[in-house]
């Protein structure tokens, strides 16, 4: 090494240089073919090829290892704190709910209110607390099962939900379970109009949207199809590939930011998005065991995703992943103790929030978490949520599986979240 060094030096010094501006005046006098070329030894030559040898050596294994980085998918756990929130519950009025005493969906009215599906009914809770209950037409709400599967409100100012009724129908000797279902559209004061949805093997619409071209979007997981009505009632289907769907966890459906439908496929682990001429892309979530229960579009133009745990073996802790329009996972492991993360929405607020379990819970977009506590007032679980806002106050309404409960969640400011608004 020291041999080297000298070398070099010597290379260096090998012209001297006794007065450097008196040389730099010499030098620009003369022409440039006249200019003294440079001379450099074969030691200097092996020196040089070596350094980029070696500067080559650490490039490739840079990327190699970058390479193998990036097949991973970025993943990391979220911190988890308790907010602090005023929470108040209302429950509806005895007689008014299934024989199971079950709220299920909800959405925001235009009118401020919220309207909840609750098997042969849709209630209308105002801020206020009261209920108004509006009994869906007879021609579909028959025992033994009917369900309220999807709410949402349409651009026409319209409420939309999707229903199907389960019963036995016997021809003779011969006996089968019919599902049937339909697509329906009610004012804010109960006025309703129903579509029918082609039979096939079976007609249960689910999870609705509106998308980005005004028309309503559904999920059909037992016909493996995604449908799209006009607000005048005009059907179309469009097929997905076939799985398993039946009594798969509930599908869930958004737009998209990009201007595509998204969708998730719990049995098959998938989360998909369909272009409004029915064109379907499909995405595998990053690890087995996980299926996909909810989905939203996010405010950073990116897609989120509830997961939860169905493999083998002891449970996992629930995870919330940021999904890529074209398709690349984030994931966020919930810490919560058997957490079960659900239904997710984008708030009026700019955050995400989700149910979790027993618990709502919010996240911003870089991955900050907080829970908070609901009562615990015969409910087992949460079944979806919304957030609303006033002149000066945010509201995140929320409802519950048995029990029938509508709660009504006032974040206090929080600050370990300052983009968070009470």
């Amino acid at each position: 090494m020291e041999e080297l060094i000298r070398d070099r030096m010597h290379e260096a010094l090998e012209v001297e240089q006794p007065d450097n501006r008196l040389r730099s005046r010499i030098l620009s006098s003369l022409p440039a073919d006249d200019l003294p070329k440079p001379r450099v030894s074969r030691r200097s030559f092996r020196w040089a090829g070596g350094l980029v040898a070696a500067l080559l050596a650490v490039a490739i294994v840079a990327g190699l290892l970058y390479s193998r980085a990036a097949l991973r998918p970025p993943h990391s756990t979220a911190t988890i704190t308790l907010g602090t929130a005023v929470i108040t519950e209302y429950n509806a009025p005895d007689g008014w709910l299934d024989q199971n005493q079950h709220v299920g969906i909800v959405t925001v009215g235009p009118d401020g209110n919220l309207f909840i599906g609750s098997g042969g009914s849709i209630l209308k809770l105002s801020q206020s607390g009261s209920f108004t209950k509006y009994t869906i037409p007879a021609t579909l709400n028959m025992l033994p099962w009917r369900w309220v599967n999807g709410i949402t409100t349409g651009p026409d100012g319209n409420i939309w939900f999707t229903q199907f009724s389960q019963f036995t129908e016997s021809a003779g000797a011969t006996t089968a379970t019919v599902i049937e279902g339909k697509v329906f559209k009610m004012t804010t004061s109960g006025v309703f109009t129903e579509y029918a949805i082609p039979v096939g093997s079976n007609s249960s619409p689910d999870a609705i949207t509106v998308g980005p071209d005004g028309n309503l979007w559904f999920t059909e997981p037992k016909k493996s199809m995604v449908g799209k009505m006009t607000t005048s009632g005009v059907l179309t289907e469009y097929a997905i590939p076939i799985d398993s769907s039946l009594g798969a966890p509930t599908p869930t459906i958004t737009a998209g930011p990009e201007g595509d439908l998204w969708f998730t496929e719990p049995t098959k682990s998938i989360v998909a998005k369909v272009t409004t001429s029915g064109k379907v892309t499909e995405f595998s979530l990053p690890k087995s065991g996980y299926e996909p229960t909810g989905i939203a579009a996010g405010p950073d133009g990116n897609l989120w995703v509830t997961e939860v745990w169905s493999g083998v073996g002891q449970p996992l802790a629930g995870k919330v992943a940021r999904l890529t329009p074209s398709g690349s996972f984030t994931e966020y492991t919930v810490p919560s103790a058997n957490s079960y993360p659900a239904r997710i929405i984008t708030g009026r607020d700019g955050n995400l929030w989700f149910t979790d379990g027993n618990n709502v819970a919010r996240m911003t977009v870089a991955g900050v978490l907080t829970e908070y506590t609901t009562p615990y007032i015969g409910h087992f679980y949460m079944t979806d949520l919304k957030t609303s806002s006033s002149l000066t106050n945010f509201f995140v309404w929320y409802s519950s599986g048995p029990g029938g409960a509508i709660g009504l969640l006032t974040p206090a400011h929080d600050p370990r979240c300052p983009s968070c608004v009470p």
